[in-house]
């Protein structure tokens, strides 16, 4: 698919007046946009037509949105499915969502502004394919190369970090695209566990969330803890995964100056110098003796104060510090014995208080069934204990749908953990 192609939206939906509604609300933008009042008409525009989001309704005579939305998957994976209906059919609902497999559900009667950027949202993912697609045309040519070189460290960061580089320098959608593009590529890297990422990023957050740092700060500091391992992607696996006292003297080196090879990979984007500053220095020491150039204390960016606490946080759980698997207040008192040493005394001390109101904290898993409030809206999804979904996150509780709660909850025999505010 070309990148600039056009991108199609199909909506399916039997009520003339709601087709009307879409037609005046996406005249004059960018998408082609396709109409059809039965599931038959669609499936058939599907066969000879791309089309890129499919937005259907659920309570439709002759066929069903289920059935419709079921085909799609099943015949035209890569579409991005959105539903579109009222929570009156939510059986069918969570029937699509489990074996249908759609991106986003949003209710009648919409937003349109919610409903314009979930579309955007399934675009942006059809161009961010068609990028991938090229760069990894363009790798597999370079890393062909690569196994045939005897590469110097600046070489093999070069070839090995072509796909990011080149993505950034294509990327015409601004800082965002380009967040987007890196951490994407990041997560193509065969041994790159991004799962821990999101882990750091999300623990950094909250840390920096607490010593109330800016907006822009806070987001700086989590999109780091995303992308905070780029500098090892030009090591092997084996280091990857080995514990720091296990290692060599030669690859904790590598580890330790990681940061370089950050650098040379975000250095061309100006508008992440921020972001870059806090990857890049994520292994100062306060006390001045990490790298790359032994900063001490305030000279250190207090994104990397707090990245280096998050980071090793969970590096010591996950056994990659000293070979041994800690639980979490073991790994705390680890990174405890290095205060004001290797951390932080004061991102410390806020991870600490961090740990104590969690404790407190847990004494109350969510709600019950009988607990919820109408107007209540889920900050979680709701899954039974199979791991089936019952109701999305995002969705306003009403009469209805708690007495659906507490149905479930009688009828199993169990107890159901509800996340709502």
């Amino acid at each position: 698919m070309a990148i600039d192609e056009q991108f199609t939206v199909l909506f399916l939906d039997d009520e003339a007046n709601i087709l009307r509604a879409m037609k005046r609300l996406f005249h004059g933008r960018k998408y082609r946009l396709v109409l059809v009042d039965q599931g038959a008409k669609a499936l058939e525009f599907l066969k000879s037509n791309k089309v890129h989001v499919v937005v259907s309704d659920m309570k439709m005579p002759t066929m069903t949105g289920e059935t419709f939305l079921t085909s799609v998957a099943q015949l035209y994976p890569d579409t991005y499915r959105i539903v579109l209906s009222g929570f009156a059919d939510t059986t069918s609902l969570l029937k699509v969502v489990n074996e249908g497999r759609i991106h986003r559900f949003l209710q009648k009667p919409w937003n349109n502004e919610a409903l314009i950027e979930a579309i955007d949202e399934g675009v942006e993912k059809f161009k961010l394919q068609a990028e991938n697609a090229e760069l990894e045309s363009k790798l597999q040519r370079q890393n062909q190369r690569l196994a045939n070189l005897n590469t110097s460290l600046e070489e093999r960061v070069e070839l090995r970090t072509l796909q990011i580089k080149t993505a950034m320098k294509r990327s015409e959608q601004g800082v965002t695209a380009t967040k987007k593009i890196i951490f994407n590529t990041l997560s193509t890297m065969p041994f790159i566990d991004t799962e821990r990422a999101k882990k750091v990023s999300k623990l950094a957050e909250q840390i920096a969330g607490y010593l109330k740092l800016d907006a822009q700060t806070l987001a700086n500091v989590s999109y780091a803890g995303l992308i905070h391992e780029l500098g090892l992607i030009t090591v092997s696996e084996k280091i990857y995964n080995t514990p720091y006292t296990q290692m060599t003297p030669a690859q904790q080196e590598a580890y330790n100056t990681q940061g370089n090879n950050a650098l040379l990979v975000l250095s061309p984007s100006a508008q992440l110098k921020n972001v870059t500053d806090i990857v890049v220095s994520q292994f100062e020491h306060v006390n001045g003796s990490g790298y790359p150039k032994g900063l001490k204390e305030d000279d250190i960016v207090i994104g990397a104060q707090i990245l280096a606490v998050a980071r090793d946080f969970y590096r010591y759980t996950l056994g990659l510090v000293d070979d041994t698997q800690h639980n979490q207040q073991v790994a705390l008192g680890k990174l405890n014995n290095y205060a004001g040493l290797a951390y932080s005394k004061t991102v410390l001390a806020v991870l600490n208080n961090m740990f104590e109101q969690n404790k407190k904290d847990t004494k109350k898993e969510g709600y019950t069934a009988s607990e919820v409030k109408e107007g209540m809206q889920l900050t979680d999804a709701i899954y039974n204990d199979k791991d089936i979904l019952i109701m999305p996150q995002g969705q306003i509780l009403d009469a209805p749908s708690i007495q659906k709660l507490k149905d479930l909850e009688k009828r199993f025999d169990t107890t159901l953990t509800i996340f709502a505010e």
